[in-house]
């Protein structure tokens, strides 16, 4: 309880609108990480500036920026620039935010640039769930998932990279909650058929992976990995039930189509308690889900299979912020007698979203091919 209204305690307390009042009142200038143009450069700045904040130097990857009135350093320059500033705050996801771990060498903390009204909106609708977010993390008996739980939650208010505590297990491979030899495997949402073919090797000869999915520029890559690698691939969705629906299709890596009514493409979608009966499943013992928001519809359409095998599950918990408490709610709801843990990772771009320049950058900077970001945290059941 103590550890909790900690968290409560610094929601609020040290959020990313303290944190920059703080600097202003302190008179500290901080710096400023980006990755795009000159252009881009003013808005940036008058963003910051309107919260009060002064910057002492901009560091990017290459270009001297004309329109900067502070200096205009390359990152590699940086260990030798003084006085090296407290605070960064890094614009924009994916590699900006990689790029934590080099300033935390000098142990200077990240921020991510954030818009105020959006941070107060979401804090807003955590406060009314507060009973929600405390039975969920009372609900889970190990350290590292209330740690993890937190710092995710944590981080929505403060945009600090710091308040992040990721695992160091593959994702979806937390030790007894995992795939074992001889398993019936149901991966919904697999993208390229990458974590299925990890899954399958694990599975084995005795077991089976059935991979799940919707989109159909995507589908082909799985579908070879499914041929290489003896698993199933199927061009569906999970839902609550068999249905044509439409879905959004979101752009050259697809790593977030998701089914949505206003989406000009259609696919086909299932529910796992019908799939086991037309295929006649033996049983369940598996069920990973990363299904960018579809999680809990699809649990509807599995609560047969939960209620009947009680599964191990990794369901994404990330996409709606409700997703911290109604996933566990509703799964307990089917079998009271699951255990729960949670998990944080970074996003691993060692084999899909970076080019190899990308990946060759972050081994220059012996930075981790592994984005810190809000995303990949996971609801473990077994």
């Amino acid at each position: 309880m103590r550890q909790f209204l900690q968290a409560v305690s610094d929601f609020h307390e040290k959020d990313y609108m303290h944190r920059l009042q703080a600097l202003a009142a302190r008179k500290e200038s901080c710096g400023f990480f980006y990755l795009g143009n000159d252009a881009d450069l003013p808005k940036f700045q008058n963003v910051l500036r309107a919260q009060g904040v002064s910057v002492s130097v901009i560091v990017n990857l290459g270009g001297k920026l004309p329109t900067a009135q502070v200096p205009v350093i390359h990152a590699a320059e940086f260990p030798a620039f003084s006085p090296k500033p407290k605070t960064m705050i890094l614009y924009g996801a994916g590699v900006p935010s990689c790029f934590a771990a080099f300033f935390e060498r000098w142990k200077i903390e990240s921020l991510v640039l954030n818009v105020v009204q959006n941070i107060q909106h979401e804090m807003g609708f955590y406060d009314k769930h507060l009973v929600d977010l405390y039975d969920a993390y009372a609900d889970f008996s190990d350290e590292e998932s209330r740690r993890a739980f937190l710092g995710g939650w944590k981080h929505i208010s403060s945009s600090s990279l710091r308040d992040f505590h990721l695992a160091p297990e593959p994702q979806y491979f937390l030790s007894g909650f995992t795939v074992q030899p001889g398993d019936i495997v149901i991966d919904g949402g697999a993208y390229d058929g990458g974590t299925s073919r990890d899954f399958a090797s694990v599975a084995g000869p005795s077991g089976k992976v059935y991979a799940f999915e919707m989109d159909e520029e995507n589908f082909p890559k799985c579908s070879a990995s499914a041929e290489k690698y003896d698993f199933v691939a199927e061009n569906m969705g999970l839902a609550s039930q068999r249905q044509a629906a439409n879905y959004v299709h979101t752009g050259a890596n697809a790593t977030a189509s998701r089914m949505d009514a206003g989406g000009d493409r259609t696919a086909q979608f299932t529910s796992i308690d019908a799939y086991v009966k037309e295929q006649g499943l033996p049983r369940v013992d598996f069920i990973k889900m990363d299904i960018e928001g579809a999680e809990l519809d699809a649990l509807h359409g599995a609560a047969l299979t939960i209620a009947r095998w009680k599964p191990r599950m990794a369901i994404c918990a990330y996409h709606k912020p409700e997703d911290l408490w109604v996933l566990q709610q509703y799964i307990r709801s089917l079998r009271p007698d699951y255990e729960f843990a949670f998990r944080h990772y970074g996003i691993d771009v060692s084999e899909y979203l970076y080019t190899d320049e990308t990946r060759k950058l972050l081994s220059d900077f012996h930075l981790p091919w592994s984005v810190p970001s809000n995303c990949e945290r996971v609801l473990y059941c077994r």
